[in-house]
């Protein structure tokens, strides 16, 4: 333990670790309790289209979960910023989520949709390489409002239209990290802001900010920096596994 976690505060080892523990939760919600109970029709009304008191159980366990999840999408994309700011090389950090966007995409919409290729979503890294690369824009442009609106909006388009995780929201949620990084209320307000505008319940993201503010600065004890890039794929894959092949068969 370094001295910095003795003194309460918490690394980015910490905060990953955690982001990826409630990733997990959220995803159990999303692609095992979603796809086999809520979306399937015989779980789904009984007459008069008045939901099953066995439909609502679930329901208000995904509720639950996917509420915790919301935690971890905040996380990522204040780690994101932090990894623009320290990287030594920006080209090989945007090529590993690149790289790792792809791999993941189809154990993505096996999960999402149990099929190998399925255009109308697109996995979480998607969206952190395009926020990536527009704080590198941005960097270059600094200072040229005009272009610097033009790239925001061209991209928030971009990102919505080829519905990527979070869609044009996630990239506002990685510029407000980094334009507002050192004024928390300035912060809170666009975070809160930008949730509600995705949807009142991702307002629960903003439970991870009292975990963000008390990030140290510090890296933490190393792990495999490929550690989080690997667990994304295979944890979605025994997702979908676990929701194709054996959930369907348990009396639920």
């Amino acid at each position: 333990m370094t001295p910095n976690e003795r003194t309460g505060g918490l690394t980015g080892t910490q905060l990953k670790l955690f982001a990826m523990a409630v990733m997990l939760i959220d995803h159990l919600g999303a692609f095992v309790i979603e796809t086999n109970v809520l979306n399937a029709p015989a779980m789904a009304l009984i007459t008069d289209f008045v939901p099953s008191a066995s439909w609502m159980r679930w329901y208000w366990v995904d509720f639950a979960l996917r509420s915790i999840g919301r935690m971890a999408f905040p996380i990522f994309c204040f780690l994101l910023t932090e990894g623009f700011r320290h990287t030594h090389d920006k080209k090989k950090y945007l090529g590993r989520l690149c790289l790792f966007a792809l791999i993941s995409e189809i154990p993505y919409d096996l999960a999402i949709a149990h099929t190998p290729v399925y255009f109308p979503a697109q996995n979480v890294f998607f969206t952190l390489a395009l926020g990536l690369a527009v704080m590198e824009l941005l960097e270059h442009y600094k200072g040229r409002r005009f272009i610097s609106f033009l790239i925001i909006l061209i991209v928030f388009l971009t990102a919505t239209v080829c519905r990527f995780d979070y869609y044009g929201f996630g990239l506002l949620f990685i510029l407000a990290f980094q334009k507002f990084r050192d004024q928390r209320r300035g912060l809170v307000l666009l975070l809160a802001f930008i949730s509600f505008c995705m949807g009142p319940s991702e307002l629960f993201s903003l439970l991870a900010l009292p975990l963000i503010f008390r990030y140290n600065g510090q890296r933490g004890r190393v792990l495999n920096k490929n550690l989080f890039y690997v667990f994304y794929p295979v944890h979605i894959l025994m997702l979908y596994c676990l929701s194709a092949f054996v959930v369907p068969v348990l009396p639920l």
